[in-house]
């Protein structure tokens, strides 16, 4: 599966997911691992720029190891995000005031 990709793609996905599943003889739910970054602000005018420099250090960060590492395939994965804007990034995260991270981890 790709990396950080947007929450409604991947609600799509699972769904198929589930669906092949249930078709192959698999009952039960999905069991999958989801990871989503989060950043908690005090205030909807912190949550844009304060986890700016982090965020995007650590998306560099993970490249230039899984480079290192000769995992090529999640190297690949992340190559193709290399140009990604933070506003992009955005949209992969859950990031805001508290009542605007919990609407987003119910997405």
């Amino acid at each position: 599966m790709r990396y950080q990709m947007p929450i409604p793609e991947l609600q799509v996905l699972l769904k198929q997911y589930q669906e092949e599943r249930h078709a192959a003889g698999f009952p039960g739910p999905n069991d999958v691992i989801l990871q989503l970054a989060c950043y908690v602000a005090e205030t909807a005018d912190t949550v844009r720029p304060e986890p700016e420099a982090s965020t995007m250090r650590q998306r560099r960060m993970a490249r230039e190891t899984l480079h290192r590492t000769g995992d090529q395939e999640a190297f690949e994965r992340l190559s193709r995000l290399a140009n990604v804007t933070y506003d992009q990034v955005l949209d992969r995260v859950a990031y805001g005031t508290p009542a605007a991270v919990v609407e987003r981890l119910q997405e």
